[in-house]
């Protein structure tokens, strides 16, 4: 039997039917990923908890998120990315206001539309993982980028070194200059043994040894 809510309960239940309306950040999985315009379509993985008239809590499910825009980590002419696929998860953001017209200007705009914290503001930032997926051989020490196996990576250790490629079997890599010195050394040493006339000239490389994009110190 339902009875009358005293004034403060009534206002205490506007608060709280407001404070449900808005939204700050919550988990969601990808569903499908857009390249070109660099936005994703996101399912929410958490419920959005309602109560009825009674004061009794009810859940409902947050609607599938159309062309969230991705927030890849960016700035002063650098970008990191990478590709997103179906399963992936993702941390939605819900900004103060709308920011639809804002995406289209670039410039300070209005909201558009007046929905503060609603899901028109979104953006999507990928990692929010469950306890349930979490990564296998975090390095406590190490910077770390590549596949999540760890069959391809660039480790970067507190002492400067840099790894490339799988931990197992990494080997230090050698510098063209330091190479080209000692294959003269090597091509003046085969020359003196066999006794040529070019013995003591400059040894002449004909292809390098360096690579075209790799650079070590």
């Amino acid at each position: 039997m339902s009875t009358t809510p005293t004034q403060r309960e009534a206002l205490d239940r506007v608060i709280q039917a407001g404070r449900r309306s808005l939204h700050t950040c919550f988990p969601a999985r990808v569903l499908a990923y857009d390249v070109a315009g660099q936005t994703v379509d996101v399912e929410p993985q958490l419920m959005r908890e309602l109560q009825d008239d009674e004061g009794a809590l009810e859940y409902e499910t947050l609607p599938t998120l159309y062309d969230v825009p991705v927030q890849w980590p960016r700035g002063g002419g650098h970008a990191i990315t990478f590709p997103l696929k179906l399963g992936d998860f993702v941390e939605v953001q819900c900004a103060e206001q709308s920011t639809l017209v804002w995406r289209d200007s670039g410039i300070v705009s209005p909201p558009g539309i007046s929905q503060p914290h609603g899901l028109n503001g979104c953006i999507a930032k990928p990692g929010w993982y469950p306890d349930t997926k979490r990564l296998a051989n975090v390095s406590a020490t190490d910077l770390v980028i590549g596949t999540e196996d760890g069959a391809a990576t660039i480790r970067i250790k507190s002492d400067g070194t840099v790894v490339l490629g799988g931990k197992t079997g990494a080997d230090y890599v050698a510098l063209a200059d330091k190479v080209d010195a000692e294959l003269a050394k090597l091509a003046m040493t085969l020359g003196s043994l066999a006794g040529q006339a070019s013995f003591g000239k400059p040894y002449k490389q004909g292809t390098s040894v360096g690579a075209k994009k790799v650079q070590a110190t």
